[in-house]
């Protein structure tokens, strides 16, 4: 997604796009929450998961957080983040306790792959243990729980 945003007025779209999805975890809480047999319905297509879909957002969000930013996106960044962290947690309604993942979804080596190939485009993520650090620290609040549910 980092990576399809990296034309000109990519960034603006991005922002866009991130308010978009701030919506729709909000709608989605708020369904999920009130409805929570909706969760148990999975979509007729192939491809099409609520959770993947989510999970795709919070991990942009995360690797958007890891790069260097305007003030502005920062800020769009943690607004999307929010309620999307919200809609992950909701996984306790169903008395689901996160859990640890088999293995790192993004190991080292992917990491740099996925570094090499945004810095082509134009976007340098920040690197060093620091950075990797809060990336870790990033998925850690959700990964948990998107496994808990996606189990």
């Amino acid at each position: 997604m980092l990576r399809r945003h990296s034309y000109d007025g990519g960034q603006d779209a991005l922002r866009e796009l991130l308010k978009d999805w701030e919506l729709w975890c909000a709608e989605l809480m708020e369904s999920h929450l009130s409805y929570p047999v909706l969760a148990y319905f999975r979509s007729q297509h192939d491809n099409q998961s609520w959770m993947a879909s989510l999970t795709a957002i919070l991990d942009t969000c995360a690797l958007s957080k890891s790069a260097s930013t305007t003030r502005a996106s920062a800020r769009q960044n943690s607004l999307s983040r929010s309620p999307a962290m919200r809609s992950s947690i909701f996984s306790q309604v169903f008395g689901t306790e996160p859990k640890p993942l088999p293995h790192d979804r993004l190991p080292p080596e992917e990491l740099s792959r996925i570094r090499d190939t945004l810095a082509q485009y134009g976007l340098k993520l920040k690197d060093g243990e620091e950075a990797d650090h809060q990336l870790r620290a990033l998925r850690g609040m959700y990964e948990p729980y998107i496994f808990a549910l996606a189990t």
